[in-house]
């Protein structure tokens, strides 16, 4: 999709990760997260970006906001990137937006590691079964961190 960089309005930085600036941003009508990949290492290289889904009310799925019934949500989602041909590759609660809303919804986040694939065949298949079992798997595990403090 191609858009015109001028009709896009900065509304504020939101965080500075690694290699990228995040903002909020503005085009037509319409709440994004812009995400802009640099190097600062070698500046031959073009600066890239990605306009993302801006997903406002959100937090971290946790302990205290978790819910049997985001459960199946988890497993939709990952087969939806699946279908799109998408192995996320870092199946882990900690990449599980909660959005809140009439209903609730979770969002997997957090593509980095992930890899892409056009034909269907028994490699993809096997992977793609394989990341929805560890889905299951990290949605059942206990809901409440076992942390071990010390006071002093």
């Amino acid at each position: 999709m191609e858009i015109d960089p001028s009709k896009i309005h900065i509304i504020r930085h939101i965080t500075s990760p690694n290699a990228s600036l995040i903002f909020e941003v503005e085009l037509d009508g319409q709440k994004y997260a812009l995400k802009l990949f640099h190097d600062n290492a070698d500046h031959k290289l073009n600066p890239r970006a990605i306009l993302l889904e801006y997903l406002p009310d959100t937090e971290s799925l946790n302990c205290v906001n978790y819910s049997e019934t985001l459960y199946p949500q988890g497993i939709t989602g990952m087969k939806e990137i699946h279908k799109a041909g998408v192995h996320h590759r870092d199946i882990y609660p900690r990449n599980l937006l909660l959005i809140h809303g009439n209903p609730d919804r979770l969002v997997w986040i957090d593509f980095d590691v992930s890899t892409t694939f056009t034909r269907l065949g028994l490699e993809q298949v096997t992977q793609s079964d394989y990341e929805i079992l560890l889905v299951k798997g990290e949605m059942t595990k206990p809901k409440v961190s076992h942390r071990i403090q010390k006071v002093y």
